[in-house]
């Protein structure tokens, strides 16, 4: 994410890749802060949020295909620590799914 400064709203985009031999239907998508590039820069919600998951669910994905599934909102709050000036924000992804009916 570019530009990223106490207040701001920026938007990620998510892709569900599908490694079985079959088709999948996405159930649940969510994600959080999981690291920082700087170790004083802690990957808390005082220092970035990230919403919820902002597309339609349930998604097909095909058998080894790919889908763009929709986007997640980040928001840097003004409670945000001085040592987290230049630092990247590394996001964790879980999904819950299922083996789609053909």
């Amino acid at each position: 994410m570019d530009d990223l400064h106490p207040g701001a709203v920026r938007r990620t985009r998510v892709t569900v890749t599908n490694p079985y031999p079959f088709p999948i239907r996405v159930q649940h998508i969510e994600a959080h802060v999981a690291e920082t590039s700087k170790w004083r820069c802690k990957p808390t919600s005082a220092n970035l949020t990230v919403g919820s998951y902002l597309g339609k669910l349930p998604l097909t994905t095909p058998a080894h295909g790919r889908r763009d599934a929709g986007e997640f909102e980040a928001r840097m709050p003004n409670t945000v620590a001085n040592a987290c000036q230049r630092a990247t924000f590394r996001l964790a992804f879980t999904a819950t799914a299922t083996k789609a009916d053909r």
